[in-house]
């Protein structure tokens, strides 16, 4: 079980950067089972379980909503006022999440796999591609949430991470590297919390939230909580002063792993 809220730990802090947390788990998984099959076995039937690994969203959800709080309170606070660009937010997201899910369920449907090194090579190369863009998009427009959703979407294929790709694309179409990190977590936010209801609510039915609330586990969740905070409040730092692509050093280490796995 100590292994296990290890692993929880790690996907909780991983998904404040953008370096794939499901990309690691699997290489995680990779590296155990060169060492001990009974014990990778036994990891694998947990992470393979959707409901878990989804409800392990619920903390990055947490996370995203106090982090982003500050930002959008003084909007909340004035929505009479914006009402009717809160709902074109809405409706624009709302399209782009529906892009990523047909994409999605397109691409499961299809039982399509590539090596994990590839997906980290491909994080690697979106990162180092955003050094030197210069913002000139003021405003994103319907079709670009729909080109954002879909890349979204593909980014489910192993080692590719959502936050990167979303991240760079938007950077590409002309975002200043802020207004593009803010752009990714907008369209991951409602997905990680239907993720999270849909995890815990599948567990409760299935009378099985113990698996999550054990106390080493707990641990896990509270302190990779606070670890993944500190990290998303780093990465803002970074896509601040256009530093992000900083990362893309850091691909390096999974991608070598992963040519090593095999």
């Amino acid at each position: 079980m100590l292994v296990f809220s290890s692993f929880i730990f790690l996907q909780i802090v991983l998904e404040s950067f953008p370096v794939s947390s499901s990309g690691h788990i699997l290489l995680a998984l990779a590296l155990v089972s060169s060492y001990n099959n009974a014990l990778f076995f036994d990891l694998y039937s947990l992470i393979d379980r959707s409901d878990i690994m989804f409800a392990l969203h619920g903390p990055t959800a947490i996370i995203v909503a106090l982090f982003y709080a500050p930002r959008w309170g003084p909007f909340m606070r004035k929505l009479p006022q914006n009402i009717m660009l809160f709902a074109k937010i809405i409706g624009y997201v709302f399209v782009a999440n529906c892009m990523t899910a047909g994409c999605y369920f397109f691409i499961r449907s299809l039982s399509f796999s590539m090596p994990l090194w590839i997906g980290f090579l491909i994080t690697f190369l979106l990162l180092a591609a955003t050094r030197n863009r210069r913002s000139c998009l003021p405003v994103l427009k319907l079709h670009h949430f729909v080109a954002l959703g879909l890349v979204q979407g593909v980014a489910v294929l192993p080692g590719i991470s959502r936050l990167a790709a979303v991240y760079a694309v938007g950077c590409f179409m002309g975002l200043s590297s802020r207004k593009a990190f803010d752009v990714a977590w907008l369209l991951q936010f409602p997905l990680i919390v239907v993720a999270a209801f849909f995890g815990w609510g599948r567990l409760a039915y299935q009378h099985e939230v113990g698996v999550l609330l054990s106390p080493s586990a707990v641990c896990a969740m509270v302190i990779g909580s606070a670890v993944a905070f500190l990290g998303l409040y780093i990465m803002d730092f970074l896509a601040k002063t256009n530093k992000l692509w900083c990362m893309a050093w850091y691909i390096i280490i999974p991608l070598t792993l992963s040519l090593w796995c095999g």
